[in-house]
């Protein structure tokens, strides 16, 4: 029994012994394989590396590259956005400048103007008042004359209302002339009218005294001499009218 048992226990050993060198045969197989793996895997992480620095390095230049790029294109059209915005704010200005240039000069203008018409106007007021003491004249010369008798002061009378008339009227056309940029009113045409019916009355007895002096004769009948003095009295009292109305125009336009 002795015997048999010191058999099973060399057994055991040389069994164990035996599955000892195989567990230390696999394992240094397995040590191996791993350390195999290892290296496997370090050569495919540099490889792997190496391909990303390749691959990634000129985009990152390219991409380092558009970014400076953009930012100098930024810039520039910073830069002339302000060069617009002071052109604008410059041209604005300018009109603004050229806008109230012209205001001035059109105020300047029509000041002068406006200095220009009114010389005209205190040269015609002028004008005017020296025509009004004409007038007065000639309305105590028109008095005087009709508290004489018609046949006694017609042919002065006539001639002097013609001459006055003239006068008058000539002396209103050189004013007309002189103020020739102002506005002529309906009042002073209406004047100038009552000035050329005084004138065509004031020459009627002349003419009517002269048919009557060419046609004295035996042949002048009565009805004839009494034609022509009634005509020449209403020509007178037309005559009258016509010179009151006148200076009561002149006095309201005055």
């Amino acid at each position: 029994l002795r015997q048999v048992r010191e058999e099973q226990e060399q057994k055991i050993q040389e069994a164990v012994v035996k599955k000892t060198g195989e567990w230390e045969s696999t394992k240094a197989e397995l040590e191996t394989k791993l350390s195999n793996v290892h290296a496997q895997l370090q050569a495919a992480k540099s490889e792997a590396s190496s391909v990303i620095c390749s691959d990634l390095g000129p985009k990152l230049d390219a991409a380092e590259k558009e970014n400076v790029a953009l930012k100098a294109k930024v810039l520039s059209m910073s830069e002339e956005l302000e060069l617009r915005i002071i052109e604008r704010d410059l041209s604005t200005q300018a009109a603004e400048t050229t806008q109230i240039l012209k205001n001035k000069a059109s105020a300047t203008n029509d000041l002068k103007s406006f200095s220009a018409s009114l010389v005209c106007v205190e040269s015609f007021d002028d004008s005017q008042s020296d025509v009004g003491d004409r007038l007065v004249t000639v309305e105590n010369d028109v008095q005087k004359a009709s508290c004489l008798e018609p046949s006694d002061c017609e042919p002065c009378h006539s001639e002097s209302w013609a001459s006055a008339l003239i006068t008058e009227l000539d002396h209103f056309k050189k004013e007309k002339s002189f103020g020739k940029n102002l506005m002529v009113s309906s009042g002073e045409l209406d004047l100038m009218d009552d000035f050329l019916e005084m004138e065509m009355l004031a020459a009627l007895p002349d003419a009517e005294s002269g048919s009557c002096s060419h046609g004295v004769g035996p042949a002048l009948d009565q009805n004839r001499s009494d034609e022509v003095t009634l005509k020449s009295e209403q020509a007178q009292r037309r005559q009258c009218m016509i010179t009151q109305k006148f200076i009561r125009r002149r006095k309201i336009a005055a």
